[in-house]
């Protein structure tokens, strides 16, 4: 809660080691994958109890990212910083269905919530292509391995946008979606 009150918002992820490593994120195995996912669901309960104690208005959601379960998130923002967290996602049309393969194991307490799906997205800053210098790289092959991925981006006609009062294209690939759930009231 002081958190919450000094930053306007908290997140709790569901990262736990090994496959939270900063460099090598391997899919959770299946079973990991349903036990955080009730622990979110848990997260988010208790969350609402205390919240409902302390203000009369909040956002609080869980980010399910699938397949990329390890990006996974519950988020609370107050105050002005509810408006953000509203707008954060593209929407997407028509709406995919849950994966509710994936979580069987929670399937009454996932219809107890409203899922609103979103893109997902990686981001990358074309200035971090631009000029890339081998001698910041481990090896010839990472650096190498980078300026393949930049002309693939190029040659694959990767959508983009433009960085505001810049010349920079920020390319953005979708990785899958994000389901966006609220307790139903």
């Amino acid at each position: 809660m002081t958190r919450l009150k000094e930053n306007g918002f908290v997140y709790a992820k569901a990262k736990i080691a090994p496959w939270a490593n900063l460099f090598n994120e391997p899919l959770y195995p299946s079973n990991y994958r349903r036990v955080l996912f009730s622990c979110l669901l848990d997260f988010y309960t208790s969350w609402k109890e205390t919240l409902d104690k302390e203000f009369d208005s909040y956002y609080l959601k869980i980010w399910l990212s699938f397949p990329k379960f390890i990006d996974s998130q519950i988020v609370c923002a107050i105050g002005e910083r509810i408006p953000y967290y509203n707008d954060i996602f593209e929407s997407c049309d028509p709406q995919p269905d849950f994966p509710i393969s994936a979580f069987r194991n929670e399937e009454l307490r996932i219809k107890r919530f409203n899922w609103t799906t979103y893109y997902d997205y990686d981001y990358y800053s074309e200035s971090d292509y631009l000029n890339l210098n081998p001698d910041r790289f481990l090896s010839p092959e990472d650096f190498y391995a980078e300026k393949r991925f930049y002309k693939k981006l190029l040659k694959d006609n990767v959508p983009y946008k433009m960085i505001p009062d810049t010349e920079e294209r920020l390319f953005y690939k979708q990785r899958g979606y994000i389901w966006v759930g609220e307790l139903i009231k």
